[in-house]
């Protein structure tokens, strides 16, 4: 989780950031910028008074409702559960690990493994619905090299 989205600028809901503050601190967070100087889709989502302290008091790990378990507050050190689209509702899937607030499209498109230069169009919860019904594209190359290599080419 902390090679994916931790060299991302920091955010408070409702903000957004169109460019990097830091180098990318891992190699996957450099495949990941590789040829891309502007960032998008880094916007943070606006949330309730009631929502912000639910997360703020969630540890990392768990999750921030107990009859909805598969809402969680991400951790640093565990990978991320799988990005689902969760269809077209305007709630969040995943709390930000220590950033109390929901992941942002580039955060969740960047644990997919779409790389920064791909920009998701429409807005939020289009952009969730989009990178969450995708293939991831490192997944797809595998798979595709392994389809390719099995084929004898």
């Amino acid at each position: 989780m902390s090679d994916a989205i931790s060299d991302l600028p920091p955010l408070l809901p409702g903000e957004t950031a169109t460019r990097y503050l830091t180098d990318p601190i891992s190699s996957y967070a450099r495949l990941m910028r590789r040829g891309c100087s502007t960032l998008t889709n880094h916007e943070a989502p606006f949330h309730t008074p009631a929502t912000l302290r639910r997360i703020a008091a969630t540890t990392p790990g768990e999750p921030m409702y107990p009859s909805f378990r598969q809402r969680i507050r991400l951790a640093w050190d565990r990978p991320s559960p799988t990005q689902i689209s969760g269809g077209i509702r305007p709630q969040f899937q995943f709390a930000h690990p220590s950033q109390n607030r929901g992941l942002t499209v580039r955060e969740s498109a960047r644990m997919q493994s779409f790389p920064d230069s791909t920009v998701i169009a429409g807005g939020m919860v289009q952009g969730r619905v989009q990178v969450g019904n995708a293939v991831p594209p490192l997944l797809a190359q595998r798979v595709a090299e392994t389809v390719l290599s099995s084929l004898g080419w």
